[in-house]
């Protein structure tokens, strides 16, 4: 059962002044002399994050001082270090930027899987070879490097834009060892040895591989440096996708022929050790005498 006040009293603070509570005596004292009383705001909503109660806590973060991430991590950590032990109870999630980043990156790295995956494929069934559809994608590796390293130098984040702009330079920097890869193959299916090959392909295929390279590059520093107008947000993509392609381009005409050797040797030998294999295996004692009990069988 519970009992109230009537309604019309419940609104006002003097009701307190006639509320008796019971002592460890037994006795009935005035509420006021055993409490005092305050006004202070109340809680106006209940919210709920999986069925277990929330507080929403938002701000506004001064980028010239600090960046999200730093502040994510300083919070993180004064979770850790002060209200975890404390309260084990109250978990802290983060949303607002920071959830939006990371299904960003998530989605990013899907998008990053797939052109990988595909391009591949396209590879594999262009040369029939899985050997050489990796060694062009070798390229690719490079291109990373690259823009990591021209960031590094030039004192900038790795923002989203420029992943969106290493997406993009995934599918571009494998051309230049497309171009270098059919030319040996081709150079070898004439008859050349696959020296001499490589060695006809890096000279008639620099000019090629140097001017396409040079000429995307050249279109696209000006929009990473702002000549003729900036627009920051398309200045990291493009910054990603010209020195990329740049660096990539050096390391594949040095080291594409390289891998091509070396691939070519790791084919060969492993051809000779399935021979070698085989051959010892048709002379085991036990796979002979099967093999004459087959032919005794189909002996008519």
């Amino acid at each position: 059962m519970i009992v109230r006040y009537p309604e019309s009293l419940r609104d006002t603070r003097a009701v307190f002044d006639k509320i008796y509570v019971p002592n460890k005596f037994g006795n009935l004292v005035p509420l006021v002399k055993i409490a005092s009383l305050r006004e202070k705001a109340g809680i106006h909503a209940i919210k709920h994050l999986d069925r277990k109660r929330m507080i929403h806590v938002t701000a506004n973060i001064d980028e010239d001082k600090i960046s999200p991430i730093e502040a994510e991590r300083a919070m993180r950590k004064f979770y850790e270090e002060k209200i975890k032990a404390a309260y084990p109870g109250i978990i802290m999630r983060f949303g607002g930027e920071q959830e939006e980043t990371r299904e960003s990156l998530r989605d990013f790295l899907n998008a990053l899987l797939l052109a990988v995956f595909m391009i591949f494929i396209i590879l594999a069934v262009t040369f029939n070879s899985l050997t050489l559809s990796a060694l062009v994608m070798s390229a690719i590796p490079f291109g990373l490097m690259g823009v990591i390293l021209t960031f590094f130098l030039h004192g900038k984040p790795l923002s989203f834009m420029a992943l969106l702009g290493l997406l993009g330079l995934s599918g571009v920097v494998v051309n230049d060892s497309i171009v270098l890869v059919s030319f040996i193959n081709e150079l070898r299916r004439q008859g050349l040895s696959r020296f001499e090959s490589i060695l006809q392909a890096g000279k008639l295929r620099l000019r090629p591989v140097i001017l396409t390279s040079v000429t995307t590059v050249a279109g696209l520093l000006p929009v990473a440096y702002g000549i003729g107008g900036s627009d920051p947000f398309l200045k990291p993509m493009a910054l990603a996708v010209g020195w990329g392609l740049a660096f990539s381009t050096i390391l594949t005409l040095l080291l594409v022929p390289c891998l091509y050797t070396v691939s070519d040797d790791l084919s060969v030998l492993g051809r000779k050790l399935w021979l070698r294999f085989t051959s010892r295996l048709s002379r085991h004692p036990a796979l002979n005498f099967m093999n004459g009990k087959i032919k005794a069988l189909r002996k008519p």
